[in-house]
């Protein structure tokens, strides 16, 4: 009897925070913040083309890649927009729905998670409660978040992989599709994605299945990871990296390389181009940065924070899994 009410009130609690969760992304979700931004804009509008045209608004068919104002976007966020948009129209409501609902998603699936992890229910329900409320989370959830979306992607990646390495290896291929899909989200998941695949598969090497499920899973991913990679790397994702490389501003470029070379009497010289160029630029503003204390304040913080990870890990979830 106990028992039973016990898991009725966890129900209860579970129920509550979803509604929580629920009430802080899609309160007022077409008025708050107001107006568009600029993703939010080539998103809706893109979409908007494909359901009248089949075409983005370059005349291209159905793309995988997607020329925007200055950059290129991913396919999946706006092809799930698609059904939001002929429901919604093109407001603000249906950019955003998606992301909303990614992350509400994401904050009951967040239980599942940690208490797989940690077998701990309590520790369950306090993760889900502040992801429910944390504040970079609501304002992902509440504009247009291609990254929001990778995160869903991510925790379901996460659930299926450590189900799949623990009872049933069938999961590995869900996982492995999953994780896939982030590549197909978000550009910034090109990187991440790959190292925390890097770190879940040396760390557990040892717990990997010898089956055939886990062969069809490095297949289905390899697979569709190449197929966007290659769609992709020629023009979205370089554009992306010249966008936050040091070279990205044309203007840091005129003032720092163009105006010190023209004060030669020949600004074409050996010696003009010796002293100003991009790779003295690269090397000045490395050392400059290591020369400031905010530089060691943040890499001492960085390191506390990858070595309590490590030991988070080791003492918590290794423990889990392997006694």
């Amino acid at each position: 009897m106990k028992k039973d009410k016990l898991h009725v009130w966890k129900i209860i609690l579970f129920v509550f925070i979803i509604c929580l969760a629920s009430f802080l992304r899609l309160y007022k979700l077409d008025q708050i913040p107001p107006g568009v931004n600029r993703d939010e804009a080539s998103i809706g509008y893109t979409a908007y083309s494909l359901i009248q045209t089949g075409k983005d608004e370059y005349g291209k068919p159905f793309p995988l890649s997607f020329q925007s104002f200055g950059d290129w976007k991913l396919p999946l966020y706006i092809y799930i927009t698609i059904p939001f948009i002929k429901v919604f129209g093109v407001t603000e409501l249906a950019v955003r729905l998606p992301s909303a609902i990614a992350g509400i998603i994401s904050v009951g699936l967040t239980f599942f998670l940690v208490e797989y992890l940690f077998a701990s229910t309590s520790l369950s329900f306090l993760s889900m409660a502040l992801l429910a409320i944390s504040p970079w989370h609501l304002h992902l959830s509440r504009v247009e978040s291609e990254s929001n979306l990778a995160v869903l992607f991510t925790v379901i990646g996460l659930l299926f992989f450590f189900r799949g390495i623990k009872k049933q290896p069938i999961f590995l291929i869900g996982s492995s599709l999953f994780f896939a899909l982030c590549y197909f989200t978000y550009h910034g998941n090109h990187v991440t994605t790959t190292l925390l695949l890097m770190g879940l598969i040396y760390i557990f090497r040892l717990s990997l299945p010898k089956t055939i499920h886990t062969a069809i899973a490095g297949i289905v991913f390899v697979t569709l990871v190449g197929f966007i990679l290659f769609q992709t790397f020629h023009q979205a994702d370089k554009t992306k990296f010249s966008g936050i490389s040091i070279f990205g501003n044309p203007a840091i470029i005129h003032e720092k390389i163009e105006l010190p070379r023209n004060q030669y009497s020949n600004p074409k010289s050996w010696n003009a181009r010796l002293f100003h160029n991009r790779i003295t630029y690269a090397l000045e503003t490395i050392f400059l940065s290591l020369l400031h204390q905010n530089f060691y304040f943040l890499l001492e913080e960085q390191i506390m924070l990858i070595i309590l990870k490590i030991l988070a890990i080791s003492t918590s979830s290794m423990h889990h899994f392997f006694t």
